[in-house]
């Protein structure tokens, strides 16, 4: 599996939601407004990154950790074109958040 991210930002909530989610937090979801039943809207840490190219374009990849904890841990690689990137940069243990859609299945 892997996801190809429309957009990528800021992963961090504003303080009013302090008390309702912890500094860690990182899930997906699908998307708010549209169903396609591929398109999820995500909050999570990124794990690790690489730049790359394809046909000129400046591509980053990264493996974006989506659920955290020791037994349910789920790190999803994804690429982002570089111009779809809100945030001055992204670095190993950044939040990010955004809306990827989907490639793969996912198992029981």
């Amino acid at each position: 599996m892997a996801g190809f991210a429309y957009v990528i930002d800021s992963g961090k909530f504003d303080e009013e939601y302090d008390d309702l989610f912890s500094s860690e937090f990182c899930t997906y979801l699908p998307a708010s407004d549209i169903y396609t039943g591929c398109d999820f809207d995500f909050i999570g840490r990124v794990i690790e990154y690489k730049s790359l190219k394809y046909q000129k374009e400046k591509m980053l990849l990264l493996d974006v950790e989506l659920i955290n904890g020791d037994e349910l841990s789920f790190i999803l690689p994804m690429v982002v074109n570089q111009r779809n990137i809100r945030i001055d940069s992204v670095k190993k243990g950044s939040f990010i958040s955004g809306r990827f859609w989907l490639q793969g299945k996912i198992f029981n």
